[in-house]
């Protein structure tokens, strides 16, 4: 007999995707009633209990495997870094959204968050 994963251990697994889900608007609510079709069903503070615990786990991971610093030679460590639009909303002359925002809205339209793999 399987294992059944925790609610805990999924958000944990699938937490890039759903700070991206986040970071592009989507409420916690929605986010919370798609991981109940999965079948983890929770109440919204459970859900953002995990949350919580899944970014300090992440946090926690991320620090103790930093690389150790890269030597730069002198004509690097005097260039100045190359300036680039990330973050920033870029819209064309018609005032539509740029061509990645575009992109990024049709892949969530045809891709569902979650996909759990068959047994």
């Amino acid at each position: 007999m399987p294992l059944k994963q925790s609610f805990r251990g999924y958000v944990r697994e699938h937490l890039e995707r759903i700070e991206l889900k986040i970071t592009y608007g989507h409420p916690h609510e929605l986010i919370r009633r798609e991981l109940a079709k999965e079948g983890f069903d929770a109440t919204l503070s459970s859900f953002r209990d995990a949350l919580m615990h899944a970014r300090k786990w992440k946090k926690k991971l991320g620090s103790s495997a930093a690389p150790s610093p890269i030597k730069q030679d002198a004509t690097e460590a005097n260039d100045p870094a190359p300036q680039t639009n990330q973050g920033k909303t870029v819209a064309n002359s018609s005032g539509s959204k740029a061509h990645g925002e575009k992109a990024v809205e049709d892949y969530f339209k045809r891709t569902p968050l979650f996909k759990r793999p068959k047994p």
